[in-house]
């Protein structure tokens, strides 16, 4: 669609050729780039709800004159993300949607000539961030660039490990690559035994923070379980020590009936203490011999799935980015989760034992 002389809603000024432009997707409304980055938001976003469709204005309103005017959207630079496509102020080192590392090259206008939109296909002008037609954020097309993950990582993108390459699974780890990327290589070509401290440690929060959440609730539910060994065993202590509770208290107890109290306790805690933590400690180390082949699994079906339902390099670039990573909001989550199983697991037994 051309959008020449149509005023943009945020600053008044007319957009012409060349300028960069951003669509709204929802109602079609054209506003310059800076314009939408310092509002945030569609300048017609209130009227959504409503329906609201932008359409070509024939009767044109007089430009507003520039007054202490910012660079115009064609004079910003930004950096764009090769990997996800977002746009990024000049001074940011990172992305700031996806986290990856971003190039110091200069990212404006990094189109040569015209470029076709992965998304609908509609042709689209050098140097555009956004497609107009659908609204969807451009990968930068032209010489291929590194994958910042594998390069910083010192390995060959290029190089194989089984069916994808190292670029893929750095895209897909993210963090870390240095310590997985000769695991995967390992795992690939026979050796089936390694071991994940963090698993070992943290059990099913790691696999929550890898976003392996299916395994991470099978953890949690067998983590919790053991737990109710340790409940057992609290619950004992104090019909053993309640009746003692004021004496305690008021320091009325004889040496002779603390010792007997501690007797009694040891030998009523000791073995539901010794099978929860026997039990604990054996899910643990199945959990950290688990850990690596499961996420190499994980890894291998997420990018071949992510290949098989997007043809273009960009946009799979773009979404095993997304897919794989960490999570820190997944780990508090996963932490969460599993006090609320914990506590639910000791409220049915002492249902269950009620009724009994």
């Amino acid at each position: 669609m051309n959008y020449e002389n149509q005023p943009c809603p945020v600053c008044g000024k007319h957009l012409h050729e060349g300028d960069d432009v951003v669509v709204c997707p929802d109602c079609g409304t054209p506003e310059h780039r800076a314009c939408w980055l310092e509002e945030g938001h569609c300048a017609n976003a209130a009227l959504h709800e409503q329906g609201y469709s932008w359409s070509v204005q024939s009767e044109l309103p007089a430009e507003r004159p520039a007054v202490n005017d910012k660079p115009s959207p064609a004079e910003e630079e930004y950096k764009i993300c090769i990997i996800c496509g977002s746009e990024n102020p000049s001074d940011f080192e990172i992305c700031a949607n996806c986290g990856a590392p971003l190039q110091n090259a200069e990212t404006k206008g990094y189109a040569e000539s015209k470029a076709v939109c992965p998304y609908c296909g509609n042709e689209v002008e050098a140097g555009t961030f956004t497609c107009p037609n659908c609204g969807a954020p451009l990968i930068p097309v032209g010489p291929p660039v590194k994958n910042p993950y594998a390069s910083m990582a010192g390995f060959d993108e290029s190089e194989r490990i089984g069916e994808f390459t190292i670029g893929d699974f750095a895209l897909y780890v993210r963090r870390s690559v240095r310590k997985y990327i000769p695991l995967f290589k390992t795992i690939e070509e026979g050796r089936k035994i390694t071991f994940n401290w963090g698993a070992f440690f943290f059990g099913p929060v790691w696999y929550f923070f890898r976003r392996i959440y299916s395994v991470g609730i099978v953890f949690i539910l067998l983590t919790a379980s053991a737990s109710l060994f340790f409940t057992s065993a609290t619950e004992k202590f104090y019909d053993i020590a309640q009746p003692y509770a004021d004496a305690i208290a008021n320091q009325t107890i004889t040496d002779e009936e603390l010792q007997e109290i501690y007797t009694e306790v040891y030998a009523e805690t000791k073995k539901p203490m010794l099978i929860g933590f026997a039990l604990l400690l054996a899910i643990n180390i199945a959990s950290a011999f688990a850990a690596d082949q499961i996420y190499y699994k994980r890894a291998v079906k997420d990018i071949g799935t992510i290949k098989e339902a997007f043809p273009n390099a960009d946009i799979q670039k773009m979404y095993i980015s997304r897919r794989g990573g960490t999570s820190v909001l997944s780990a508090i989550c996963g932490f969460f989760t599993f006090q609320i199983a914990a506590n639910l697991l000791v409220y049915v037994a002492q249902y269950i034992g009620n009724i009994g």
